[in-house]
């Protein structure tokens, strides 16, 4: 039996803290303000390469505009940083930012976990307050970091799928609609197959389904990634069992309500 998992944002429980300290700078009294926000990424999933969608959630409003630095570092000390710009009197912010490029370290079908973090390094008002100095920080995400997964795409719905030991078979797959109309295809014959579905595509439900071209194995464990537009994405995973050249089964179905999905 597949063993279907979602994985979607979830709210970063982490101490909010407000605390306000008071030193000098060129002999005038000078405030610091210190203040702990929370990052919550749309997806933790992600791959090298990819662009991860993220919102940064203040406790209160700032005075001015405030441009902060967001920045994802992977475990072998790569790093990538973001600026977002906050407005003056938001308290939140959605942007996202690419991890770094893809190198020859590959990570393996199953993924790394904590392999990565997402976190606010600070920043600074667009317009300073004299005597106050604004301290924005965050704590670290932990991320899972696959291999490559579903691309981030203006008003679609994005697929990929992998599957292990890629050299063994050979899969394609279909999106489908409720009347098994075939909508798209992806036939590349190489490790990853990627469909998309359009927003504005009509609601209701749809499927994907895998065709076995060729294998030389009966048994390949699959994972299949599905992001929204909003950068939200869902895992599917599970086992193609006793297939053989020329089978075909439906991987997953989903109903699609606007740019939302929700496995059935």
């Amino acid at each position: 039996m597949n063993n279907i998992k979602k994985i979607c944002s979830f709210l970063i429980l982490s101490l909010i803290i407000i605390s306000c300290t008071e030193g000098k700078q060129n002999g005038i009294n000078v405030t610091e303000k210190k203040i702990t926000a929370t990052i919550e990424p749309a997806s933790m999933a992600t791959s090298e390469d990819d662009e991860l969608s993220f919102t940064v959630n203040l406790p209160e409003a700032l005075p001015s505009d405030f441009d902060m630095r967001v920045r994802v570092t992977l475990n072998d000390g790569r790093k990538k940083d973001q600026n977002v710009n906050i407005p003056e009197g938001m308290t939140s912010v959605s942007s996202t930012i690419f991890l770094p490029p893809a190198d020859d370290f590959s990570v393996g079908f199953n993924g790394l976990q904590d392999y990565a973090t997402i976190q606010v390094m600070g920043g600074v008002l667009a317009q300073p307050i004299e005597g106050t100095s604004y301290i924005v920080t965050s704590e670290p995400v932990s991320l899972y970091v696959f291999d490559k997964v579903a691309p981030l795409l203006e008003d679609k719905i994005s697929v990929l799928f992998d599957w292990d030991n890629a050299g063994v078979a050979d899969l394609d797959i279909y999106m489908l609609n409720s009347n098994n109309d075939v909508l798209g295809a992806s036939e590349t014959g190489s490790r990853y197959e990627n469909l998309s579905l359009d927003n504005n595509m009509p609601d209701g439900d749809y499927s994907i389904l895998v065709s076995v071209y060729a294998t030389t194995s009966s048994t390949v464990p699959y994972k299949l990634f599905i992001k929204q537009s909003d950068g939200k994405q869902t895992l599917a995973e599970g086992t193609l069992e006793n297939i053989a050249s020329g089978d075909s089964s439906v991987l997953v179905s989903f109903n699609k309500s606007g740019n939302m999905i929700t496995l059935l």
